[in-house]
């Protein structure tokens, strides 16, 4: 996996390239973490990426919580409908998990 980062003022674009396997879970998370530092509004491009396994996209998944309670906006491009729907469908689990965790 590579992949390469661009600001244009508040905006940072992440783009990803090659395959987002398991091997490269640390890779895809700092690129993840590093971008959003940079940036409040960061579009990730997943237009040159193949993900031959929808857990590959946890990273992803954790970035979106990290976004969400720092008040930054995550928007996820080029993604096929059957990771999309894997990345939902943790958000929405993490959410009534933590719904049922309040008193």
């Amino acid at each position: 996996m590579k992949f390469s980062f661009e600001q244009q003022g508040f905006i940072g674009i992440l783009k990803l390239y090659g395959e987002l396997s398991l091997e490269r879970e640390s890779e895809l998370t700092e690129a993840l973490m590093v971008s959003m530092d940079n940036s409040d509004y960061l579009i990730v491009s997943f237009h040159h990426a193949s993900i031959p396994n929808s857990a590959a996209l946890k990273p992803v998944w954790s970035a979106q919580q990290i976004a969400m309670k720092q008040h930054k906006d995550l928007k996820l491009i080029g993604m096929d409908g059957k990771a999309l729907t894997y990345v939902l469908n943790h958000d929405r689990y993490s959410r009534s998990e933590s719904s049922q965790m309040l008193p």
